[in-house]
């Protein structure tokens, strides 16, 4: 059997001691994918279901759109601090020429 198919037969099994039984059978002798599959159940336990609702809920909330007044300065000093920006990613003042 592979890892993936254990894994997943071991997820649909409520009772920890019939969980215990089917690994003990489908892992058999080779203790490192027993590891490997315990390690993975346990990962799924503790992630628990931090992917439900509460995490849509907020990622709607951070997108909402800003508010008008939410940026800071005039449109004149956010195009200065553009062109900066634009200096800053070429090496060098815009006015000069490299020589």
């Amino acid at each position: 059997m592979n890892e993936l198919h254990v894994f997943a037969t071991a997820l649909e099994i409520a009772s920890p001691a019939q969980r215990k039984r089917y690994l003990d059978v489908a892992c058999g002798n080779n203790q490192a994918l027993r590891r490997r599959i315990d390690d993975l159940l346990r990962s799924y336990e503790e992630a628990g279901n931090f992917m439900q609702a509460p995490f849509v809920a907020a990622t709607v909330e951070a997108s909402a759109p800003e508010q008008p007044d939410a940026h800071v300065g005039s449109a004149e000093q956010q195009a200065s601090a553009g062109r900066q920006k634009a200096e800053d990613d070429r090496g060098g003042d815009l006015g000069r020429r490299n020589e």
